[in-house]
């Protein structure tokens, strides 16, 4: 059986869905009780995609699916196929597991036994069961799915731990794939890690250094709600065979931002953890100025976690509209604190004590890393949850120095 750590394997129910939502819910019921997670049209979001499209990307989107033939053939769209039979190709051209099973005791219209005949050739198609009633469907369904052996779909929570911890553990001032990018020694940074459960490639490579994947990767920065870059500043990318990164502002700017996307679906936000001095007083050698420069304020800490979680949502959404990527896995990190304390910005006038021994370890949140739920994402209580762990952390970090 599956845990609540792992994503279930998908089963996408392909039929009619006029009046045969008793057979599809049959199916359903089958599907929970082999430990998959059904997928189907009716639990579609709403959103701009038209049906066809929705259907064939849950199609895309599933481990398996599971092909229910009943009397009718269905309404015929454009491409002279019933939307069942687009759901059946481009499953085959996609290489999922495919379940048939054929209601027996009815007279098939005869679109619908050319399709049956197709499905069922003796060569080139596939092995399939009759069933009669909702009842006999939901055995068939649960021990077709069981039997296909879907627990070895490659989850590999181990492997995203991994991912996460490589991440975590370079800092952004020394990664050597990007030497120099956060050169900055007295700027502390907020690194956002988040991947898939999934132990698979979910970007294509070749995509990846595409115009337009970089277009959309900037639309989404700009445009979420709030934004995480600014149209004014700078922005810089640098792209590998596995991996794009897009930087805003120089690498000495209190400002600047990076977000890196990783073909194995793992995403990084790093932002500068203090507020640029330029933001709020022109004078940037200021006696306030400088105090701000000495702490590590939660305000700001949690202003810029919004900004990268709502990104973290709008880039998931965009690139999984169909919650095949769901949970994820996901860690924070604080870097180049030195002598830096976390506490709320000072007032003007207000003295502070910074820690006589500055730190060279970065403050790392989870000891190992959190599932999230896509639906959680820059939730309020699950941020305001992460900055009592921070909170925790440095109030520890004090107490061994």
């Amino acid at each position: 059986m599956y845990t609540t750590n792992i994503p279930r394997p998908r089963v996408f129910i392909s039929s009619v869905m006029e009046d045969y939502g008793e057979y599809r819910d049959a199916a359903l019921h089958g599907i929970r009780q082999a430990g998959c997670e059904p997928v189907r049209a009716e639990g579609f979001p709403a959103g701009t995609a038209s049906s066809r499209t929705a259907c064939l990307d849950g199609v895309r989107s599933a481990d398996a699916l599971v092909l229910i033939l009943g009397k009718r053939y269905g309404f015929v769209g454009p491409s002279g196929l019933s939307p069942t039979e687009e759901e059946y190709d481009e499953a085959r051209s996609t290489h999922k597991r495919l379940l048939v099973f054929v209601q027996g005791g009815v007279a098939h219209e005869p679109r619908q036994r050319e399709l049956v005949d197709k499905v069922q050739d003796y060569v080139e198609g596939h092995w399939r069961k009759t069933f009669r009633t909702q009842e006999e469907l939901t055995a068939l369904v649960r021990d077709a799915v069981i039997g296909a052996d879907m627990a070895n779909t490659p989850f590999r929570d181990s492997q995203a731990q991994r991912r996460i911890e490589a991440k975590i553990k370079w800092g952004p001032t020394d990664e050597g794939h990007d030497s120099g990018a956060f050169s900055s020694g007295d700027i502390p940074w907020l690194r956002t890690v988040w991947t898939t459960l999934r132990d698979e490639e979910v970007i294509d490579p070749i995509s990846i250094g595409d115009d337009q994947f970089k277009r959309n990767l900037l639309r989404l920065g700009h445009d979420c709600d709030p934004p995480l870059f600014d149209y004014e500043q700078e922005k810089h990318s640098i792209v590998s065979s596995s991996v794009i990164r897009i930087r805003q502002g120089d690498r000495q700017e209190q400002s600047l931002t990076s977000v890196e996307v990783d073909v194995d679906g793992t995403l990084v936000v790093t932002q500068c953890a203090i507020r640029p001095a330029t933001q709020h007083d022109a004078n940037p050698f200021s006696t306030r100025t400088y105090l701000e420069m000495e702490v590590i304020a939660p305000e700001i800490v949690r202003d810029r976690m919004i900004c990268a979680w709502k990104f973290a949502a709008a880039w998931w959404n965009e690139l999984d509209r169909f919650r095949r990527h769901d949970p994820l896995l996901y860690n924070l990190g604080i870097y180049n604190i030195g002598h830096r304390t976390f506490r709320p910005l000072p007032h003007v006038g207000e003295s502070i004590g910074l820690s006589l021994m500055p730190s060279e370890e970065p403050v790392v949140v989870f000891d190992t890393a959190r599932n999230i739920s896509r639906h959680d994402l820059g939730k309020a209580d699950e941020i305001s949850g992460v900055m009592n762990m921070i909170e925790r952390r440095f109030r520890h970090r004090n107490d061994r120095l």
